[in-house]
């Protein structure tokens, strides 16, 4: 995507900054990475990490559903980690050519919550790379708790206050009214006010509405 789009400005960055394409390359993946706000996991054949995003590292100290245990990925289910596994092997085999079932998805119940969801997939070295024998799994985990879009995008997006911006998070994250306004010591009348400047400064009449059209805007690739 990079050498389709951005042929130039790469082109002026490195005669400015004496960069290689391979080094504004690696910039770019990792900003990427780290802006979809998904956790991402690099692993080896046996689970051991060898690389983990900003993200991942949170969900790895929460210990919660996963977690590292002697610099190796585990779950907080036996069945789930056995899938996990075998999805592992699967998608390092098909990177190499033996013909693997190259990754699937993993979901982790948790008590009370709601579950994390794992995409495996081959984890390919370019081919003149000194690491093409490199064979690891690449794995993308999204914590549905965890996913909340930047408040000032969404104020800048549909133009919602402060207040409205952050009940709309919530609402985002599966809050209820009622939830919203217990942890924000707010009235339900208070929050059912902010509820109807939302879907009308957004032009949705429900909750499921409202998420399903913030989850298509850049509003989740915003901080903040």
């Amino acid at each position: 995507m990079v050498k389709e789009f951005l042929p130039h400005p790469l082109r002026t960055l490195q005669i400015r900054n004496g960069l290689t394409r391979e080094d504004l390359e690696k910039i770019a993946a990792t900003e990427t990475v780290e802006r979809s706000r998904t956790a991402t996991i690099v692993v080896l054949r046996n689970g051991v990490i060898v690389q983990a995003n900003r993200e991942a590292e949170a969900l790895l100290c929460s210990g919660d559903a996963i977690r590292s245990v002697r610099g190796q990925l585990a779950t907080s289910s036996k069945s789930a980690t056995q899938t996990l596994k075998a999805r592992i092997r699967g998608a390092i085999d098909a990177a190499s050519g033996k013909g693997g079932s190259a990754g699937g998805t993993v979901l982790i119940e948790r008590d009370k919550r709601l579950p994390l969801t794992i995409l495996v997939a081959p984890f390919r070295m370019p081919p003149a790379s000194d690491a093409a024998a490199f064979q690891a799994a690449i794995l993308f985990i999204r914590d549905p708790e965890r996913i909340a879009p930047g408040s000032a995008a969404l104020q800048s997006l549909f133009g919602l206050t402060p207040a409205e911006a952050t009940i709309a998070i919530h609402l985002v994250r599966g809050g209820s009214v009622q939830k919203i306004a217990a942890h924000h010591n707010l009235s339900l009348n208070t929050v059912r006010t902010h509820l109807k400047n939302i879907f009308a400064k957004t032009g949705t009449s429900r909750q499921t509405e409202f998420v399903s059209l913030v989850m298509k805007t850049v509003a989740l690739l915003a901080s903040g």
